[in-house]
């Protein structure tokens, strides 16, 4: 499958040599190496585009001073490369361009390794382009220690760095070898490797593993850098020996004696640490910038923390539990002062700052480079309800900490590409910006890294072989639509139509997701995720039936838009035949309601979750009102002893209440359970994260779907057709802790704005419509009718304004209303 367009044929970057410092069969175990080259230039060109990529990352630099960092994720058969103009950084003589380029060495949840390392550039000048070769200077990196712990089990490693050797290499014309050490390392690379030399491995392009190359996909990251301010509180206490800055952490901080009110530094004794507490106020992903000063041999550690306990202290844990979690970089300062900056990026709020003594008196004025996808948002929400203003917000900043250069779970712990999590990401950032490139890039990885049987990965890339999720492939035929959907393209389903092949037949007769009775099972080879609670998940799970009913019904509609009416009318008749089995065997025609499914011994589950209900909502099976009821119970906390949806899977609710009319209950469910994480400046993980916080993150972005559902509650427009050539607009007007709203949607077509007012019994309403789009009105005592492009005006009755405590909203009362419309287009207005 295409991960991407390749560069063309003469690209100058075609000609470029992969190089490293090293030969192959050196282990390549958590390596940093340095790549030097000096440029000598008469004038400065009106345009120097460097093409660059590394495996597995770099950050590049030219005469000292940031470019960029790179590549993207991706797999080494098509490996992804950046494009960056480099002329801002360039002056007329001698430049230097300093490359650092990390590999793991073994694979993560955001990279698969290929027992390979290397950096491949090309850079395009007037006088000629100046590519990587044998001629570059190369060198391991003498600061990095190689055998550091696990920043968490999903993630790489801990930068341990030795400021003594460091020699200002990415600035110097002519790097010196004073920091090369003398014996070899631990894992047997020579003394010589630290030393500037020619590299030993120069290989072609194309050369395996890197069989060519595609564009990025996405833009560059976001290269702002942040002060973290003053500290916000201090402590001091006896140190720990421990190599793990965490794992010391773990053994002194319950001795620590913390000082709300802020000390300026002071010296440190032998034997003790002093803490510095820094807190940037809600989550951010980037790279720590210090400014080390001369104190040669004293210890610093960077502690990375997302939340801390109602004393101001923080929350950290063992690191030997759990996903051993330990987001932590240490310092040895050295006899000249230092700019450092972290390589790689690390999600969390606080920063402690921890200088262990014998130490002066210490202040490294620590910044932050933010590293995220530039989400340059032009959606907006704003309402005179303040808990849903902050809790907008919240949304809007956690999913902004989870967009770098994929959809990512968290910054926190993983910064893994969970396709659950990016189905939902995906509509938050439509709500912000119409910027469909995350999405597409997302549904090629996961589509490229699937079994022989057709099932995708949970995340990708990756090598967790146990985070196969057999309804984490359904959401990925599911974000098939979902593209269609915002844009009206069926290009990106035809692109993976193998895939998709591949995929729905692992849930046919014979794939091995198929039961006997003719409903899908639950394979216990694999991870069955469903929803982050205790629904059903063994035997045959309903939800995993619905979810396949649903994937099905929405592959065939992108089919049906692209003209291929065989392939979705074949596509429907297997849904109708899979929905008759489910009648069967799982709808209980007495209540009205969809069973959990049946045990491994064939026996119906006497349980009715309110999941199963939900997505028999969406889909327009059965009669609607037993379902619609027990979605309003939820709402208002009433469960009848089914499985409480998660933080995640409650936006499936979410949209059925929006489709059901119960709007009014669905705001004061998110004001309930949103409104508890304001404090963390994130969106919880799980509504039980409180508890589970140690292991559990504050900045989960599938949690932050409220995004999107205060604007089209309170704003009240709703995607009716592919591309936004339709929309639903049904604002609620009469919640009374709100009595104005104004919400800027931006789809493909244009802005769409809506806002009103209430005063008194009137509320007066304004909605602007850009060109190619039409809105179906649905105001109170208006009678429905259809707008095009324009501005377009009602002032509406509000018979009463009543608090909707109640777990089930009531109909809309009837009210005198009026309309007008002012349009560039020229049209008649309808007229109430």
């Amino acid at each position: 499958m295409p991960l991407g367009p390749a560069p063309p044929a003469d690209h100058p970057i075609r000609r470029a040599s992969w190089i490293w410092p090293e030969p192959a069969h050196l282990p390549r175990h958590n390596v940093h190496a340095h790549f030097h080259r000096v440029l000598r230039l008469d004038e400065v060109p009106a345009s120097a585009p460097c093409h660059v990529t590394a495996d597995a990352q770099y950050v590049l630099r030219v005469n000292g001073r940031y470019a960029n960092r790179g590549p993207a994720r991706g797999f080494q058969t098509a490996w992804p490369f950046d494009t960056h103009d480099i002329t801002r950084l360039l002056r007329p003589g001698e430049n230097v361009v300093a490359a650092t380029v990390y590999c793991p060495g073994h694979g993560t949840f955001s990279h698969v390794d290929a027992a390979a390392a290397g950096l491949l550039m090309a850079i395009e000048l007037p006088g000629g382009d100046v590519l990587t070769d044998g001629s570059w200077s190369t060198r391991l990196d003498p600061t990095h220690g190689r055998l550091t712990p696990m920043l968490s089990v999903q993630m790489s490693h801990q930068e341990q760095v030795d400021l003594r050797a460091a020699d200002g290499w990415e600035e110097a014309i002519t790097p010196t070898d004073d920091a090369a050490p003398d014996a070899p390392d631990p894992l047997g690379a020579p003394a010589s490797a630290y030393a500037w030399h020619p590299p030993g491995n120069v290989h072609p392009f194309g050369r395996p593993p890197w069989n060519d190359l595609t564009e990025r996909g996405v833009p560059p990251l976001t290269s702002n850098v942040l002060p973290y301010g003053d500290a916000v509180a201090t402590a001091t206490g006896p140190a720990d020996a421990a190599a793990d800055p965490t794992a010391a952490w773990w053994a002194y901080h319950r001795a620590l004696s913390w000082d709300p009110a802020p000390a300026a530094p002071a010296p440190v004794p032998a034997g003790g640490v002093a803490v510095r507490l820094y807190d940037l106020g809600h989550v951010r992903l980037g790279t720590a910038i210090v400014e080390a000063p001369a104190a040669e041999g004293v210890r610093v550690d960077l502690l990375y923390v997302q939340a801390v306990d109602e004393s101001g202290v923080p929350i950290l844990d063992d690191p030997g539990v759990g996903s051993r979690i330990s987001l932590a970089n240490r310092l040895i300062l050295g006899p000249d002062p230092h700019d450092w900056e972290a390589f790689l990026p690390m999600g969390h709020r606080q920063l402690a700052v921890v200088v262990h003594g014998p130490a002066p008196a210490i202040d490294l004025a620590p910044k932050l480079r933010e590293t995220v996808y530039p989400l340059n948002a032009e959606g907006s929400f704003d309402t005179d309800e303040q808990s849903l203003n902050e809790i907008w917000n919240l949304c809007r900043v956690t999913q902004r900490a989870c967009l770098s250069d994929a959809y990512t779970d968290t910054p926190w712990r993983e910064q893994a590409q969970w396709w659950g999590d990016a189905r939902v990401q995906s509509q938050n950032t439509f709500h912000l910006v119409p910027d469909d490139r995350p999405l597409v890039r997302g549904v090629r990885q996961i589509g490229h890294q699937r079994l022989p049987n057709g099932l995708t990965y949970g995340h990708a890339p990756t090598v967790a072989h146990s985070c196969v999720l057999p309804d984490f492939t359904l959401t990925w035929l599911l974000t098939l639509w979902d593209h269609f959907w915002q844009t009206g393209d069926p290009s990106l389903l035809l692109e993976q139509e193998d895939g998709v092949r591949r995929a729905l037949d692992y849930f046919r007769p014979g794939g091995g997701g198929m039961g006997d009775d003719g409903l899908l099972k639950a394979d216990p080879r694999y991870w069955l995720f469903l929803d982050w609670c205790d629904v059903h998940k063994e035997g045959t799970p309903t939800l995993l039936n619905l979810w396949h009913a649903w994937a099905l019904d929405a592959v065939a509609g992108v089919y049906a838009a692209a003209g291929r009416d065989a392939d979705a009318a074949a596509l429907r008749a297997e849904r109708s035949a899979q929905l008759t089995r489910m009648d069967e065997l799982l709808f209980d025609a007495e209540r009205g309601l969809y069973r959990d499914g049946l045990a491994d011994d064939g026996e119906p589950v006497d349980r009715f979750s309110v999941q199963n209900q939900t997505l028999a909502l969406l889909a327009g099976l059965h009669d609607p009102a037993p379902l619609q009821r027990r979605v309003a119970d939820c709402l208002g906390g009433e469960l009848h002893g089914g499985a409480n949806p998660s933080s995640y899977w409650i936006t499936y609710l979410y949209d059925a209440a929006e489709r059901a009319g119960l709007e009014r209950p669905m705001l004061d469910h998110i004001r309930r359970h949103w409104t508890p994480m304001l404090p963390h400046g994130g969106c919880w993980e799980s509504f039980e994260t409180p508890a589970k916080i140690r292991q559990e993150s504050v900045s989960h972005a599938w949690a932050a779907h409220p995004l999107f559902h205060l604007m089209r509650a309170l704003g009240g427009v709703r995607q009716a057709a592919p591309a936004w050539s339709e929309v639903l607009f049904r604002p609620v007007l009469d919640r009374p802790e709100a009595s104005r709203a104004a919400t800027a949607w931006p789809t493909p077509r244009g802005v769409l704005r809506s806002r009103w007012s209430r005063d008194g019994g009137t509320a007066a309403v304004t909605l602007e419509v850009p060109e190619g789009v039409t809105a179906r009105i649905e105001l109170p005592g208006v009678p429905p009718a259809s707008v095009g492009a324009g501005t377009h005006r009602w002032s509406v009755g509000i018979q009463s304004v009543v608090r909707h405590e109640a777990a089930r909203a009531s109909p809309p009362a009837p009210a005198a209303a009026r309309s007008e419309a002012s349009r560039s287009s020229g049209q008649t207005p309808a007229e109430s």
